[in-house]
């Protein structure tokens, strides 16, 4: 998305494959600032701010295998959160499950502690109102016994609320 952003090229595979290179790199401090170093690229991006957004943050621990990407990639996360300039701004959802996982990074563990945000366990109530109120303010109506089924799922279930999203959205492209 980067490499679209800055190049205006709508497929930009090379300079995609030049700015994922450029994210392995350290700097002279040992630190990875390639996303800080490519944010300068950015058109107007003194006027406005970046902002990442990365969902299920935890599939970085549950899909990356490979320990040194990983802390790359958080580490260059890390580097354009808490940049000087303050162009980048970093949204991370991750289950609090995996809040153990992000303890082992003593920076992201603090950042984690001075701007998180937990979300409460939602009830039955808001899990209706989460799965009923988007489809109706899209004049649409799910039926009633297939809101309490979903309901049933996934409450009072460790991880589920990733699954009901993915359930809610097969449903959604079948309207």
């Amino acid at each position: 998305v980067l490499s679209k952003i800055i190049t205006g090229d709508p497929a930009p595979a090379e300079k995609a494959r030049e700015f994922a290179d450029e994210f392995k790199v350290e700097n002279e401090n040992g630190e990875f600032d390639g996303l800080t170093r490519l944010e300068l690229f950015i058109p107007d991006i003194s006027n406005s701010v970046l902002i990442i957004i990365v969902d299920q943050f935890e599939e970085v621990y549950t899909l990356c295998e490979n320990i040194i990407e990983r802390n790359t990639f958080i580490c260059n996360l890390l580097n354009a959160a808490t940049d000087k300039v303050g162009t980048v701004s970093i949204i991370l959802t991750l289950r609090s499950d995996f809040l153990l996982e992000t303890q082992k990074n003593q920076t992201l563990n603090h950042v984690i502690a001075e701007h998180g945000f937990i979300v409460p366990v939602l009830n039955k109530e808001e899990l209706y109102q989460a799965i009923a109120i988007p489809a109706m303010n899209s004049g649409y109506q799910f039926d009633e016994a297939l809101i309490e089924m979903l309901i049933e799922q996934t409450w009072n279930r460790e991880g589920a609320l990733p699954l009901l999203q993915f359930t809610l959205a097969r449903i959604w492209e079948d309207l």
